[in-house]
């Protein structure tokens, strides 16, 4: 099979050798003395294209099969209304440039006048079928919307039937809602760099209260690959983690993690181009940063916020209850001691100050939620 694809290949490389033959007779840098010397430029070029592209055949295929390759991931990344709609572009495309380039064809002046227009031919269709494609991606949205719009004026003229079409058309649409039931697609969750550097959302995963598909933006990429390049030797531990899990993660069956590469020319900031993604893909945006969750609030993006679930999750306490706590240092007011609880939490011990260093048996007085936590007041038990 793979000596057939080289004779293939050096065939391709003879068809073009051949016409590159014919190019240089028409521009007279091959003379057209006699049909013998016409033939032999003829089936010399055919040759050298054979055995030329025969050569490099195999790097032919292998450059073939990376670009295939990455042509399909790409494909797969992106969203089937983009494919749809970018191939309805590229057609739209070609058909202006057929009808633009109709009449420069026509123009049969000389051979090299031909050529020209073969030429201009050509160059209309790439750049038109390009501008058709790129067209309908930045409009997508727009595009997207007004179908939406329209597929909701045609369920609104329901109304317009009868009663029993109207029961019909009813029962249809439950019976569709009943077979894809049982192939419901579970809402990707996208990670922003914050929850990636994190890395607790990773340790949520594998308690399996967090389903997948987890994706990752190209752009999510970049800003860690930069991250792991600073001259911070935190920052840089902090972004190689950050890949390195996500390597792992990739390798799990349980969960998909996916890279989308899809490119989003609306915004530049990743944190915009993060939301965008999360809008297009109706998902969920998976970040600790406070600033984006309110702006992806605000704009209607769903969000899940690692640090309001580890707030979530802390232990419940009550004014009344005793606990025990190590005092570790001072206050900000006068006698005051703090300490912590395993997660984190601050416990304000009031008098505590003397006890700085030891441990103390507590009452809790009072506890206060704040955007940054949840602070527990307590004073010493006087039992003690």
């Amino acid at each position: 099979m793979k000596q057939f694809m080289r004779v293939i290949i050096g065939m391709i490389g003879a068809a073009i050798g051949v016409s590159v033959a014919v190019i240089l007779t028409t521009f007279g840098i091959i003379p057209e003395a006699n049909k013998a010397m016409t033939l032999g430029g003829l089936i010399a070029g055919g040759l050298v294209g054979f055995f030329l592209f025969f050569a490099l055949s195999e790097w032919i295929l292998e450059s073939l099969r990376r670009l295939f390759d990455n042509v399909f991931n790409s494909i797969q990344s992106v969203p089937l209304s983009q494919i749809v709609l970018r191939t309805i572009g590229l057609v739209v495309g070609f058909l202006i440039a057929s009808l633009v380039s109709s009449p420069v064809l026509q123009l049969s002046i000389s051979r090299l006048g031909n050529v020209i227009g073969v030429l201009i031919a050509i160059v209309l269709y790439i750049l038109l079928g390009f501008f058709g494609m790129r067209l309908t991606s930045f409009y997508h949205d727009d595009i997207m919307r007004a179908v939406g719009q329209l597929r909701g004026a045609v369920e609104r003229g329901e109304g317009k039937l009868s009663k029993v079409e109207r029961e019909a058309t009813r029962e249809k649409k439950k019976a569709e809602k009943a077979r894809a039931a049982g192939t419901v697609r579970a809402v990707p969750k996208i990670l922003d760099t914050s929850v990636i550097i994190d890395g607790r959302i990773f340790e949520v995963l594998e308690t399996g209260f967090l389903e997948g598909p987890l994706v990752v933006s190209h752009y999510v990429l970049e800003e860690l690959q930069h991250i792991s390049d600073s001259a911070d030797p935190l920052k840089r531990e902090r972004g190689r983690r950050g890949l390195d899990q996500i390597h792992e993660w990739q390798k799990q069956k349980d969960i998909a993690v996916e890279v989308d590469n899809t490119i989003i020319d609306k915004a530049t900031e990743v944190d915009m181009q993060l939301l965008l993604l999360t809008k297009e893909r109706d998902g969920f945006l998976v970040t600790n940063d406070y600033n984006l969750n309110k702006v992806a609030t605000v704009q209607g993006v769903r969000v899940l916020n690692v640090n309001a679930l580890a707030n979530a999750l802390r232990p419940v306490v009550i004014p009344g209850e005793r606990l025990e706590v190590d005092i570790i240092k001072e206050g900000k007011e006068p006698g005051q001691g703090l300490g912590y609880l395993e997660d984190g939490t601050m416990i304000v011990v009031e008098n505590g100050a003397d006890a700085i260093g030891a441990h103390a048996d507590t009452v809790v007085t009072s506890v206060l939620q704040t955007a940054a936590g949840k602070m527990i007041f307590t004073r010493i038990d006087a039992r003690d």
